[in-house]
């Protein structure tokens, strides 16, 4: 069999892995652990192209472990050059965090 995909541009990346993470319980966890991620649990929320005052993430995942819920932002960098401050900013209070 012969696969072939032209013109994948970030969007469609991010919208496959927002799908597999919202769908896979099993991708899910083994995304997580491949992170490091210590609080495996449950999704709590998964949502892509999340705007804020001072910029965008890709993907943004909840997951809640017991009563901790641990946020995960997942930036790529398929067509978009590297933003200076990017990690700075999201860990900002007042960007994408607070603007959900």
């Amino acid at each position: 069999m012969k696969v072939q995909a032209s013109g994948v541009r970030e969007q469609d990346i991010d919208l496959l892995h927002w799908e597999e993470f919202v769908t896979s319980p099993a991708f899910l966890t083994w995304f997580l652990e491949e992170a490091g991620v210590p609080n495996r649990g449950d999704l709590v929320s998964a949502a892509r192209s999340v705007t804020a005052v001072n910029g965008e993430s890709d993907l943004e995942l909840e997951v809640r472990a017991a009563s901790v819920i641990t946020k995960i932002l997942i930036e790529n960098k398929i067509d978009a050059p590297l933003q200076r401050l990017q990690a700075a900013r999201y860990r900002d209070p007042r960007g994408i965090r607070a603007a959900r």
